[in-house]
């Protein structure tokens, strides 16, 4: 408020133009702003849309189980392979297998490797009694499983000699 105001008191009428007038205050103009350097700007947005790209290709690479062609050191071929091309399984997979595609009962071979004799033979003992008790919808599955677990006590037993 002027001086003159605040001695006479306040009167609306005659005061407010005092009170409302404008200022000046200095505003950074935009040339000025952009005359900066922006490359900090621009490569913290690359380097994090490359760090999600390269997040969501190692999710879908552990997806689709490709993630255990790096670890077994064999090479991988983004390439693009027809259809009719011969899939190589390292794991040959038994005959007669209902429930479990080949690609199901390589994994699910490849997991058994993993286990000791002890578990191996507490699991198939498992699998016999679950295939007892097993819904007609559940027994191809509980079949196939037993076949496997088979398949790897057979395999163990040739090497084992």
């Amino acid at each position: 408020m002027t001086e003159h105001v605040a001695r006479r008191g306040f009167d609306w009428d005659r005061d407010q133009e005092s009170l409302l007038e404008t200022r000046d205050i200095p505003v950074a103009q935009p040339e000025a702003v952009a005359a900066g350097p922006r490359w900090p700007s621009l490569l913290n947005g690359r380097m994090g849309l490359f760090a999600l790209g390269l997040i969501f290709a190692l999710a879908l690479a552990y997806e689709k189980d490709l993630t255990s062609q790096f670890r077994s050191g064999s090479t991988l071929s983004f390439g693009i392979v027809p259809a009719s091309a011969p899939m190589q399984s390292a794991i040959p997979v038994p005959d007669g297998l209902v429930a479990y595609s080949e690609g199901q009962a390589q994994r699910y071979l490849r997991d058994l490797r993993l286990a000791d004799m002890q578990t191996l033979h507490d699991y198939i003992a498992r699998t016999n009694t679950d295939l007892a008790k097993a819904e007609p919808g559940l027994r191809p599955f509980y079949q196939d499983a037993q076949t496997l677990l088979m398949t790897e006590l057979a395999r163990r037993s040739a090497n084992a000699s």
